[in-house]
C-alpha cells in the first residue's frame, strides 16, 4: 500500500522528535482545535485539524500501544469531515481518505470520511434553496431537495448556522432558514 503524502510528510518533518514528543504535539494541537471550536475560529479550526494529521500516525500508534481498548479517537478528523463538506474541500477529505485507509485503527472513520466526500456540494444545494425560498422549515427540507437521511442534512443545516452561512429561528418544532451574513468565498 502506499504511503499517504500526509503521513510522509509527518514522518519527515517530525523524525527527530521521539514518540512522547510527537504525540504532546498532537495534544496541543487538540488543545488549540477545541479552543478555536469554541472561540467559532473556524479557520483556526480547520488550520490546526490539518496540521495535526501528521502527527496521527504517530499518535494512533501510541494510543493503541497504551491498550485502552477503544477505538483511535480523531477530533480533527470529525470537525473536518463536519466542515470540509462546506467548503468544498475535496482535496484535503481525500487526504483524509488515504489517512485512514492506512493508519491502523481509523478505519472506524471510514465510512463517515465518504459521507462527507458525498456531501461536498449539498452545503451550496441547501444555500440555494434557502436563497430561493427564504423562512423555508429546516424539516422540509430533506423532502424539497431529495434527500433519504434527514440527520445528516440536519448535521449540515447547523454547521452552517456555525459558520454564519444560514441562520436558524425557532417556527414551533422546527425552524425557519433564512441566509446568513457570511458568505461562501469567505470559507
Amino acid at each position: 500500500m502506499k504511503i499517504p503524502e500526509v503521513v510522509e510528510v509527518g514522518r519527515r518533518e517530525y523524525r527527530r522528535l521521539s514518540d512522547e514528543e510527537a504525540v504532546g504535539l498532537y495534544f496541543e494541537l487538540l488543545d488549540k482545535i477545541n479552543k478555536a471550536f469554541s472561540r467559532k475560529d473556524f479557520h483556526a479550526l480547520l488550520g490546526h485539524c490539518v496540521a495535526s494529521f501528521p502527527l496521527v500516525e504517530r499518535y494512533a500508534k501510541w494510543f493503541t500501544a497504551i491498550g485502552s481498548g477503544s477505538p483511535v479517537q480523531v477530533p480533527a478528523i470529525y470537525y473536518a469531515c463536519r466542515f470540509f463538506p462546506i467548503t468544498g474541500a475535496k482535496g484535503q477529505l481525500e487526504n483524509i481518505r488515504e489517512l485512514v485507509g492506512f493508519v491502523p485503527g481509523l478505519a472506524g472513520y471510514g465510512e463517515y470520511v465518504e459521507l462527507a466526500i458525498r456531501s461536498i456540494g449539498t452545503a451550496s444545494e441547501i444555500r440555494c434553496y434557502v436563497g430561493e425560498k427564504p423562512s423555508t422549515k429546516q424539516n422540509q427540507l430533506k423532502k424539497a431537495l431529495g434527500y433519504d437521511d434527514g440527520r445528516h442534512l440536519s448535521q449540515l443545516v447547523k454547521d452552517m448556522e456555525y459558520l454564519g452561512l444560514l441562520e436558524r429561528r425557532r417556527s414551533g418544532k422546527t425552524y425557519e432558514l433564512f441566509l446568513g451574513t457570511g458568505t461562501e468565498s469567505e470559507l
